[in-house]
């Protein structure tokens, strides 16, 4: 429609309309131009997005491929594992331990002695209120008030507080078996237990050891939410529990076999509160005493003790090849999946004469043909990038030069049965080679992958170390071109140009808005001069 909307007065059969649009062909197809080149960069950005996570999903996964632990697996096998099981870590070295268990570390454990004693006399009962004798929301108090109250410990550095309100215990009746959830909820490493049937209840510190314990604090002083009353209160409950300390020992027996026996102490007055801890063990390893004060797990020489009972063995540590085998063939996928995808964008084949549609030519399409033809318009976006092409180059060089500095002959991927499959670098693994290179030299595989050098030199390095710094450049070249996302204001180059092209195109559509006003104006005045002129000719001829 013109400006005016006056066009079409003077009967001059003028398409004022296709008169604009031919009028603005020309800064459309500027501006379509401007779209296209816009609406690629924005692909090269995805595009770009994509291989980076990617990259760094590869990189990720070769910090397992720089690991001792992973490269030089060890395995340990005991000559009783009734008496010692153990794990190996890479540093471990092939050879034969002894180890003797004197005796065991045990666990801190309380349990009722005879029956739990009720204050109000009831032999039997479960509720909270009958051990501590509260039949009743006492004079001054409300059912939210805090009526027991007391904290329990592990031996670590905090404690918790275990509680209950007079609601809890006289209207809504909890039981010894809320007590057992309260205090297994605690946050505390103690296990809790009532056993209804015997009446008996009971404390279980999870860890073994003289450092970890059972801890009941409830002399503490009044404060606003734990009142004196309350501590007493928990004070009595405790009390009533009738708790003794279990303690255990294991022997030894001549037949080899070992036998565990348990002795139940006096109970234990809670009124100011109680510390029992665990028993300390004892073992000799290699002929060296250690003492064990945190549980019956000692690690020595790189390998882990898990101590099970009382006697003698021996523990035989060797190179779980199979293992090592199968970190190898991981690593020759994950790379093969690496160069084989490098190797699809940056030989991907680009299809000329599909370009970035426009608008006006995706609404002559249906939504079929348009995703078969931005398929073919964004195949080959990353064709012959200069970033994929140095990364292909130095994956290729960094798996085939020598690690230099080992102390291996098998100081390179094909010494270790890896050889190049295809011309673009697919690789496999020979895996008999990879045993027989292992066979000869136990170390080979984690020093020729994991070697770091001392002196920052890439011919030093393993080849997970050289694959590591190589991926970390690439990204880095990426997030400098390209960014890590589709967002535009990441300060990379290509985010920079699209905001700048973006920028263009709100001004030239502007431009192209007061352009298109000024055709119609123009058209609108000849309407306006065409119906004077024919008014005046009617009158020179006398019509009417």
């Amino acid at each position: 429609m013109g400006v005016n909307g006056i066009y079409g007065l003077s009967g001059s059969g003028l398409d004022i309309e296709s008169m604009v649009k031919v009028g603005m062909l020309s800064k459309q197809s500027q501006y379509d131009k401007m779209y296209k080149t816009e609406t690629k960069m924005a692909w090269e950005k995805e595009a770009y997005a994509d291989l980076y996570s990617n990259v760094k999903d590869f990189s990720d996964k070769l910090s397992d491929y720089k690991m001792q632990s992973k490269m030089n697996a060890m395995q340990a096998t005991s000559g009783n594992s009734g008496v010692v099981t153990a794990t190996a870590n890479g540093a471990a070295a092939s050879m034969t331990h002894t180890v003797e268990v004197k005796s065991l570390a045990t666990n801190a454990y309380l349990m009722t002695k005879d029956s739990v004693q009720r204050a109000n006399g009831s032999k039997s009962s479960v509720y909270l209120k009958d051990i501590v004798g509260i039949s009743a929301v006492p004079d001054g108090k409300s059912g939210s008030d805090t009526a027991i109250s007391f904290d329990i410990g592990d031996g670590g550095t905090g404690k918790n507080t275990v509680s209950f309100t007079y609601d809890d215990v006289v209207k809504n009746n909890l039981t010894l078996n809320d007590l057992v959830s309260r205090i297994n909820a605690s946050g505390a490493n103690i296990t809790a237990s009532y056993d209804s049937t015997n009446d008996s209840f009971a404390l279980y510190q999870k860890n073994a050891g003289v450092n970890n314990k059972i801890e009941f604090s409830v002399d503490v002083t009044d404060d606003a939410n734990k009142s004196k009353e309350a501590r007493d209160m928990g004070a009595k409950l405790l009390d009533n529990l009738h708790l003794a300390q279990v303690t255990q020992s294991t022997k030894m027996n001549a037949d080899g076999t070992s036998t565990v026996s348990s002795s139940m102490g006096d109970i234990l007055d809670m009124t100011n509160g109680i510390s029992a801890a665990g028993t300390g063990g004892q073992a000799v390893i290699d002929g060296k005493t250690y003492n064990l004060d945190d549980g019956n797990k000692i690690t020595v020489a790189n390998v882990i003790y898990n101590l099970q009972s009382v006697g003698s063995t021996t523990m035989s540590v060797t190179q779980d090849t199979d293992s090592i085998v199968e970190r190898v063939q991981s690593f020759v996928d994950d790379y093969n999946d690496m160069i084989d995808e490098l190797n699809d964008k940056y030989y991907e084949k680009k299809y000329s004469d599909y370009g970035v549609l426009t608008k006006s030519q995706e609404d002559k399409m249906s939504e079929e043909e348009i995703k078969k033809w931005n398929e073919k318009a964004q195949s080959g976006l990353l064709n012959h990038s200069t970033i994929i092409g140095k990364m292909i180059s130095k994956m290729r060089d960094a798996l085939t030069n020598p690690v230099d500095g080992v102390s291996t002959k098998y100081n390179s991927a094909y010494e270790l049965g890896i050889d190049t499959k295809t011309d673009q670098g697919h690789i496999e693994l020979d895996e008999e080679k990879l045993r027989k290179a292992l066979a000869a030299d136990p170390n080979c595989v984690y020093e020729t992958f994991g070697t770091l050098s001392k002196n920052d030199v890439s011919d030093e390095n393993g080849i997970a170390q050289r694959l590591g710094d190589i991926v970390n450049d690439t990204n880095k070249e990426i997030k400098k071109y390209a960014g890590t996302s589709a967002e535009n204001s990441d300060g990379s180059t290509l985010g920079t140009n699209i905001l700048d092209w973006l920028t263009k195109m709100s001004d030239f559509k502007s431009q192209m808005d007061a352009f298109e006003d000024q055709l119609y104006k123009k058209y609108d005045a000849m309407e306006v001069a065409l119906s004077s002129l024919g008014s005046q000719l009617n009158y020179i001829t006398g019509g009417n």
